[in-house]
């Protein structure tokens, strides 16, 4: 399995959710690219450790964001056909969030990558590198008004050289709409595409996390 997508939440979920994110602003971290987030991701840590202040923000999220997490592993589960949970002891999924105080602002597409921020986590050191054996989870909660996805690259040969890179021109979009999760193998090559947020009320909000076979069980976590 390449690539699928679900809806999983009514427009009143959504909304709560939403709401519950914007709420949260004050501790949303920034980062240099624009891109701010609610929660600590792994790619994020430099030592890939998940301290103290990890630990406290695993439970503060995992209280307020409960039912969106148990909307997002039975999604999960029903696709893999095994049960998924989340461990603790690791970041659990959190939130890209993007938002302006302009007129007008654009963000433009981001580099392309894939998604293997388990190597450098010592509690999935177990986890095996293997296609399959690994997924990307991203749920949509807020788009913006211009439209947003998820761009995709697709090599026949299965190699993504640096060339390739600086040559594709082409590439398959995923669009977002709230409620919509998009479930990958993490071993895709994508990116966020370019886009623009209109005023301070427009925004683009999704859950982001991975599933990786961990001894046997599947495991969700940032």
């Amino acid at each position: 399995m390449l690539l699928t997508t679900k809806t999983i939440l009514s427009s009143a979920d959504v909304e709560r959710a939403v709401q519950k994110v914007l709420s949260e602003a004050p501790t949303w971290k920034k980062y240099p690219d624009r891109i701010r987030t609610l929660g600590t991701p792994s790619y994020k840590q430099p030592d890939a450790r998940c301290d103290l202040d990890v630990l406290f923000e695993n439970q503060r999220l995992m209280h307020n964001f409960s039912q969106l997490y148990s909307c997002v592993t039975k999604a999960c589960e029903e696709i893999l056909q095994q049960d998924v949970f989340v461990d603790p002891m690791l970041p659990v999924p959190g939130f890209h969030i993007h938002v302006t105080e302009e007129c007008h602002e654009r963000f433009e597409a981001a580099p392309w990558h894939i998604d293997k921020s388990f190597l450098n986590v010592p509690r999935l050191a177990n986890a095996e590198d293997k296609d399959g054996h690994h997924f990307s989870v991203l749920l949509s909660l807020s788009t913006p008004h211009s439209g947003t996805s998820t761009d995709f690259l697709l090599s026949p040969s299965g190699e993504y050289s640096r060339e390739f890179y600086a040559k594709a021109d082409s590439w398959y979009s995923v669009t977002h709409a709230p409620g919509k999760m998009i479930f990958f193998n993490s071993h895709l090559v994508h990116r966020i595409s370019k886009f623009d947020l209109t005023g301070e009320s427009d925004c683009r909000i999704t859950l982001q996390g991975h599933l990786v076979l961990r001894d046997g069980r599947w495991v969700y976590y940032w």
